[in-house]
Order: C-alpha cells, then sequence, then structure tokens
C-alpha cells in the first residue's frame, strides 16, 4: 500500500511546486511588460523632443566647428 501512495504524493508535490514556480514566472514576466511599456512611451516622448530641438542642434554644431577650426590660427 505504501508503494502506491508514496509515489502519487511525491508526484502530487511535484505538480505543486511546478505549479508556484510558474506562477511566480508569470508575475515577473507581467513585471517586466508593464516596465517595459513605460520604457516605450517614454523613448516616444524624448523622440518628439529631441525631433524639435534638431534643427538648432545642427546650428550649434556648425558654429562650434567654425571655432576648432579658428583655434588653431587664434594661439
Amino acid at each position: 500500500m505504501i508503494l502506491i501512495v508514496l509515489p502519487v504524493v511525491v508526484v502530487t508535490l511535484l505538480i505543486a511546486a511546478l505549479v508556484i514556480f510558474l506562477y511566480a514566472v508569470g508575475v515577473f514576466l507581467s513585471r517586466i511588460s508593464c516596465n517595459l511599456e513605460d520604457c516605450v512611451q517614454n523613448v516616444k516622448k524624448i523622440s518628439s523632443q529631441a525631433k524639435e530641438i534638431d534643427p538648432g542642434i545642427k546650428r550649434v554644431n556648425g558654429a562650434g566647428g567654425g571655432l576648432a577650426d579658428a583655434l588653431p590660427h587664434a594661439v
């Protein structure tokens, strides 16, 4: 009788442990999904803000390039 009950109990415990593990992994992946969603929204905001300042950055970089070219002649 014990040779029938013991394996059934062990298998049941293993299945219960697997269920708990898979539930924990599911919760963890759900949190990661929410965090990635927030990151995507932040990247979209930054990208739209960067598009607005792009022409100004190009002008500043152009002026800086001109100054860098003139610097050796000033020394």
